[in-house]
């Protein structure tokens, strides 16, 4: 049983587990000021004193009531506690008939609340993000005390009803903020930002002019340190295209609902943001900008599918368990790896699938025309400034540490960088290049691309770095996969080169050279070690760990790690040791690492076996510090013995101290500080993954020998594996609506076994089956984009009798959770790094991609159109990303006879053009010259096929 009864400010603490489970970004202060704002409609549900359930009401000027809070434990869901505690809310917000009632409904509450009498009338949606400031001609500054008045006075006028009681509450909170833009004395527009949980909250926000919003967003965005924010927006056209241009993302659409009223509640053409869900943000008798504002069902699909099937893991659950299949195969193979042959065996098939993934390397060893800038005279050393050519018209930039009065060529060190923007200069790394030089080898630390002098997008004339480091290498190797590479070509050849360089050099012995780095350092590494025969010895430094760990922790990897077919065929962690066998490496490796510890175990005894198969076993060894990520004295100190034991012969002594280090300037190789700017014919990787193309016609279509694009299908449908047997469909419609001209469907079926989709279908029945063409229609984001393209999908629908407007797998309704934030070294949704770059890294390491999974979802939407109709007379429509699904679908399933895209750059384009639209959910590896537009199209010539530009009103 359930005690209810009113909440007191002693529960705070109870309420703020609920809404913090829920993962809300409600506050202490957030519940605290529902509790002073109407202590009596506030109650909790208490089992065995512990508190497990919420609702709250709150009352605007006697004339609004809004209900909010209502949570319920996850643990005592299912038992009736929601609906007894709302029952207990509603009640006492109907105790007056002279006001009205409305709600912001969750994914799991809008069913139950349509049971008692309310219905939708406007979306409220949830955007994030990081705020960018944007050009706008007003201003905006922090509203001071004396005009609180006046900001009170705008908001009654603006909505028809007194919430100065709770803006004055909000405004004397700590950490609570008004922004305001003022015409003289006048009050314009405003804004409210306050803590959040998770991220500050803004809202309410008021404005009549996009230019006002704009102002206020800047002004947010300039005194917020780190100015990711969390607004619930009531999203007109207006709103949702300032909201994108600030950086703005959505991330989930709710609706608001009133109680057994056609008027629809807290809205008005001003109010772009509310104070929250809970909170609503004010009345107006009469307000509806548009009728799909007006409309009894949600365009869009609530979380879980409107409540009907949980989907948030379905498309990380489907690639770890592929990925599970080739881990699965991986160990049998390792298991069939018993003699020193086959360990031979497996090492080269492991190397040519490495080349093969990096598209090769270049073929001939250009000049390198070294240069040493500089020279600096240190106790016992000095440092060359050097500069090299990699290919030519590619300048690495590195430093040169030598020990002073050697007798004879001593060992080598090949230093690679980790992730530092700084590079060689980093003093993590110098204090590694001088401990090792001080122990008598010479050391040759090098700048990789992107990073130290090297950045491939700095402006000379501008002094800019629109994107550096990490975000530098996954943009450019996002365009190298497309081109059937990997930026990690790049990064091969300039460590090879700079093994010809160290190897040239008199006072090295070129046959003992070794190679460490720490993180991208150690995977650099770790790929030298692959490719390249002359290296004697190794210490990958907090780069080692396993395939099946990386799959559970959700985090992504920079694009130049971001290897083709590695989890289906390899390389995986253990296949660049094992293929060094059996010279002696050291894996070094951190305790507390985000690499997870038990993948480094799991891979250093795979490759240990291969060692005792040579009867080496004591030249692998493992060595973890007790921190985190970083090359610290315990790593250090691990290294340079272990080159002691293995590059010098003599046993290892060394202790790690703290060396001074130098200032970054100091070893800047380059005047200017940039190669960009030092060499004015300086070749980009864009400039080198063009000519890799150029050779091949990439921008010409494909001989189709038959007119239908038999041989373009063939490859399409074996390429995305589209014959594979599909299961069941068994769709569902879940909630229906006839406006009076269309009948609106939510529909969900299955498209395999462990993946459901989603689509809302619009059908026109005056248009007779005779005339009709139902049409499969992708968008951007799926249903999420559907309030947007309204009166497109209304008109297509009516010419067309049936559109099916589709979710693809990971989009709208079946939107994955955020596998990777920015928590774990990760980015918002659909940012570099974030969830769907790291989905797509997985599929691409499966030897898959979204595109080939999605693609599979379009044909199943065909078929259900095919069969629901009774017609293979069908047609696709693509909008952004849903145009090479559309494309793609076309070409594979001829019952597409009606084909309508909007003009997008080709891949071509995308892979060759230095500033380019990157979306992750595209990325495909070879896709250039084989599978792109230009290939595409010829196969569609007996088909209606349509190329446009397309606006939210019409398709084209």
């Amino acid at each position: 049983m359930i005690d209810i009864a009113p909440l007191s400010p002693s529960d705070v603490d109870q309420a703020l587990r609920l809404s913090t489970q829920a993962g809300w970004n409600q506050t202490a202060a957030d519940w605290n000021r529902v509790l002073s704002f109407d202590p009596d409609g506030c109650f909790g549900g208490w089992v065995d004193d512990e508190l497990v359930a919420t609702t709250c009401v709150a009352t605007y000027d006697d004339a609004v009531r809004w209900v909010g809070m209502v949570l319920v434990d996850e643990a005592h869901r299912r038992q009736g506690y929601g609906t007894a505690l709302f029952e207990r809310g509603l009640t006492y917000a109907t105790d007056r008939e002279d006001v009205a009632i409305g709600l912001d409904a969750t994914e799991y509450g809008a069913p139950l609340y349509r049971e008692f009498g309310f219905r939708g009338e406007t979306p409220i949606e949830r955007w994030t993000g990081l705020l960018a400031p944007v050009s706008t001609s007003l201003d905006a500054a922090v509203v001071q005390p004396q005009y609180v008045e006046a900001l009170c006075k705008l908001d009654r006028e603006t909505l028809g009803v007194d919430r100065s009681a709770l803006l004055t509450r909000l405004l004397s909170e700590v950490g609570t903020t008004a922004i305001g833009v003022r015409d003289g004395e006048d009050l314009r527009a405003y804004a409210v930002v306050r803590p959040g949980l998770e991220r500050p909250q803004v809202g309410p926000i008021v404005a009549h002019s996009g230019p006002e919003l704009s102002a206020l967003l800047n002004r947010i965005e300039d005194m917020l340190t780190d100015p990711r924010v969390i607004v619930d927006a009531l999203p007109t056209d207006d709103t949702v295209d300032r909201f994108r241009e600030h950086g703005l993302r959505r991330k989930r659409s709710l609706v608001r609902m009133t109680h057994e009223s056609a008027d629809p509640l807290l809205a008005a053409p001003s109010v772009r943001a509310a104070v929250g869900f809970a909170w609503g943000s004010g009345h107006t008798k009469v307000y509806c900008p548009a009728p799909r504002r007006c409309t009894q069902m949600n365009r869009t699909f609530l979380q879980n599918v409107d409540g009907f099937y949980d989907v948030e893991d379905q498309l990380p659950r489907y690639l770890r368990r592929l990925a599970a299949t080739h881990f699965e195969r991986a160990n049998r193979e390792r298991d069939a790896v018993d003699s020193r042959r086959a360990a031979r065996r497996h090492g080269e098939t492991a190397r040519a699938n490495f080349f093969d993934a990096l598209g090769g390397l270049p073929t001939e060893r250009t000049p390198l025309n070294p240069t040493i800038t500089d020279t600096l005279d240190r106790d016992g050393y000095r440092v060359e400034l050097v500069v090299f050519e990699s290919l030519p018209d590619v300048h690495v930039t590195a430093n040169l540490y030598l020990p002073d009065d050697a007798d004879e060529p001593v060992p080598g060190v090949l230093f690679f960088c980790g992730h530092s923007d700084a590079g060689k200069a980093a003093a993590v790394y110098q204090k590694a290049c001088i401990e090792l030089v001080q122990n008598g080898f010479a050391v040759l630390a090098v700048d990789p691309i992107g990073q130290g002098e090297r950045h491939q997008f700095f402006d000379p004339e501008t002094g800019e770095i629109p994107r550096r480091n990490v975000i530098e290498h996954s943009y450019l190797g996002h365009q190298c996969m497309l081109a059937g590479t990997n930026l990690a070509r790049y990064f091969v050849w300039d460590a090879m080169r700079a093994m010809d360089y160290l190897r040239e050099r008199p006072e090295v012995d070129p046959d003992r050279i070794g190679a460490t780095g720490n993180s991208g350092g150690g995977m650099q590494t770790g790929y030298l070690m692959l490719a390249d025969d002359r290296l004697a010895a190794a210490a990958p430094c907090c780069f080692v760990t396993s395939k099946e760990a990386y799959m559970k922790t959700g985090q992504a990897q920079d694009g130049e790690q971001i290897i083709w077919r590695a989890i289906e065929r390899g390389p995986r962690y253990d296949d660049f040791l094992t293929g060094f066998a059996p010279k002696p490496v050291c894996i070094g490796a951190s305790q507390s690492d985000f690499l997870c510890i038990e993948g480094a175990h799991q891979t250093y005894e795979r490759a240990k076996r291969a060692y005792e198969l040579y009867a080496a076993p004591a030249a692998i060894d493992l060595v973890v510090s007790p921190t985190t990520h970083g090359l610290d004295p315990v790593l250090r100190e691990a290294v340079i013995n272990w080159f002691q034991s293995h590059l010098q012969g003599i046993a290892p002594d060394f202790e790690a101290g703290d060396p001074e280090t130098e200032t970054e300037s100091a070893l800047t190789c380059l005047e200017s500080g940039e190669v960009n700017a030092a060499f004015p014919a300086e070749r980009h990787v864009v400039d080198l993954t063009r000519e890799y193309l150029d050779g091949s016609n990439p921008t010409e279509p494909r001989a189709v020998a038959d007119a239908d694009g038999t041989p373009m299908r063939k490859l399409v449908r074996e390429r995305f594996d589209l014959d594979r047997i599909a299961p069941p469909r068994f769709p569902r419609v879940i909630e229906m609506e006839d406006d009076g001209d269309l009948v609106w469907e939510k529909v969900f079926f299955r498209s395999e076994s462990d993946i459901v989709t989603t689509g809302v279908l619009v059908r026109d029945e005056r248009v007779s089956s005779a005339e009709s063409v139902p049409t499969v229609v992708l968008l951007n984001r799926g249903t999420d984009d559907l309030p947007e393209y309204e009166q497109a999908v209304r008109t297509l629908a009516t010419e067309r009798g049936a559109v099916f407007v589709f979710d693809v797998r990971g989009e709208g309704g079946v939107r994955a959770r955020d596998v990777n934030t920015p928590l774990a070294n990760g980015g918002e949704y659909y940012d570099t790094h974030g969830t769907a770059y790291k989905l797509t890294s997985d599929a691409l390491m499966c030897g898959t991609s979204l595109v080939a999974l999605r693609v599979f979802d379009v044909l199943q939407a065909g078929d259900y159109l095919a069969n629901r109709f009774g017609t293979d007379d069908l047609g696709v429509v693509g909008v952004g990303t849903g145009t090479f699904h559309a494309l793609y679908a076309a070409v594979a399933d001829q019952r597409f006879g009606t084909v309508l895209v909007e003009d997008v750059p080709t891949y071509y384009e995308r892979a060759t053009n230095r500033e380019v639209p990157i979306d992750h959910d595209l990325l495909q590896f070879g896709v250039v010259g084989e599978l792109d537009i230009p290939q595409l199209l010829p196969a569609l010539s007996e088909r209606e096929v349509t190329v446009t530009n397309i606006s939210t009103d019409h398709f084209g």
